[in-house]
């Protein structure tokens, strides 16, 4: 046994000495209502290092001293299935709480407030996860929320890294026996499904789960049980009571400051300056994220000589009117990009107009809409 964990632990430093996942123009578009079907295609062939998947075999098998989850084949499959013990319920009682992460953006039906543990297997990905254990911590219910460095954005990239979710080679070294994996869509995102066998010991825990992107990042929901006891909170349950929520404003510890206009502006945490060289068009800073979010602040009587605020409330007219000075439009998309969502505040003077302008891909304004507006609102000027 000890062998086989050298051999686990050696496996994955190497794997994740080949990291690596190129970044693009995010793919994504408003959040769909729930989706419960599980259908779709098998996977394709392509092949990546999945990171995703050596963070639960680290943690289950390393930390929590159990064995990884995991699969992919090619097609959907069913294998011939062992007898089994004839089912018992989960023997201790317990109403499911409904747990909220506004630092993550979610909430889901837990047994109890789980547990939250924040790992960084590399330079580049942060984990955090969410596990509630009960039945003497053989039922294991968990949210892993994996934070890329370099984001998984295309469409193409979003496919492979799903193809490659959860190998087949971390189920075989646990005796694991496919039960299914599939393509399916999961809250209008593009998603796994899976469920496998694995053996420990002289026992068998059903391994079930759903993996996702999102903003190139990746959520993971999975649950574990031995196969003989029936959970009450059941994983259909569990999924299917899963809501992504706005993203928690978390402001810049630092301002952004224009001397020369008197503009002082706090960005959201997670978008840094671009630097870019001023023009004729009016741009005087421009903000964004790794995943394609961005905030621009213009000054308008550059951009549009002669504009008055007369001028300024005629085009916003024209836009959807979402109270406290805040105006949105969606802007459509094309071949090869999907729709964006602009969401649009003025301020000034009577001889200044600042617009300040954020932009999103439509599936996933709602999750940057509360700290665009904490943003925007910080905008202020002397001059």
């Amino acid at each position: 046994m000890k062998k086989f964990y050298l051999y686990c632990f050696l496996f994955v430093l190497f794997v994740l000495a080949l990291q690596g996942c190129g970044r693009s123009d995010s793919p994504v578009s408003v959040q769909n209502k729930q989706n419960n079907g599980r259908t779709l295609e098998p996977a394709s062939s392509h092949v990546v290092v999945d990171q995703e998947a050596i963070m639960e075999h680290i943690y289950q098998t390393l930390v929590l001293k159990r064995s990884s989850r995991g699969t992919i084949t090619k097609e959907p499959e069913k294998t011939a299935e062992p007898e089994v013990p004839e089912e018992v319920l989960e023997p201790v009682a317990s109403t499911p709480i409904r747990y909220t992460s506004r630092k993550d953006g979610f909430n889901i039906l837990m047994p109890f407030t789980p547990t939250v543990t924040n790992l960084k297997p590399t330079k580049s990905i942060d984990v955090r996860i969410y596990q509630a254990n009960v039945h003497d911590g053989s039922i294991k219910y968990s949210v892993f929320c994996h934070s890329f460095e370099k984001k998984i954005l295309s469409d193409e990239l979003v496919r492979i890294y799903l193809d490659s979710s959860l190998p087949d080679r971390l189920v075989g070294a646990d005796k694991g026996q496919v039960i299914r994996k599939v393509l399916t869509k999961f809250r209008g995102f593009d998603a796994k499904e899976f469920e496998h066998i694995s053996i420990e010991g002289d026992a068998e825990f059903v391994y079930k789960g759903i993996v996702f992107l999102i903003d190139g990042d990746s959520i993971s929901l999975t649950m574990v049980h031995p196969r003989q006891i029936k959970p009450k909170l059941t994983f259909d349950r569990f999924t299917e009571s899963f809501e992504l929520l706005p993203l928690e404003p978390i402001p810049s510890p630092d301002d952004w400051e224009d001397e020369r206009l008197g503009l002082r502006f706090t960005p959201p945490a997670d978008m840094s300056n671009l630097n870019r060289e001023r023009g004729g068009n009016g741009l005087i800073a421009m903000f964004a994220n790794e995943a394609g979010h961005t905030i621009g602040i213009l000054d308008a009587t550059v951009a549009y000589p002669g504009i008055t605020w007369s001028d300024i409330h005629q085009k916003l007219s024209e836009m959807k009117d979402c109270g406290d000075g805040f105006y949105e439009k969606v802007i459509a998309g094309t071949a090869t990009k999907h729709p964006t969502v602009q969401l649009l505040r003025c301020v000034g003077n009577d001889t200044r107009i600042y617009l300040i302008q954020a932009y999103a891909p439509q599936k996933t304004y709602f999750r940057s809409l509360q700290k665009f507006k904490a943003s925007m609102k910080s905008l202020s000027f002397d001059k």
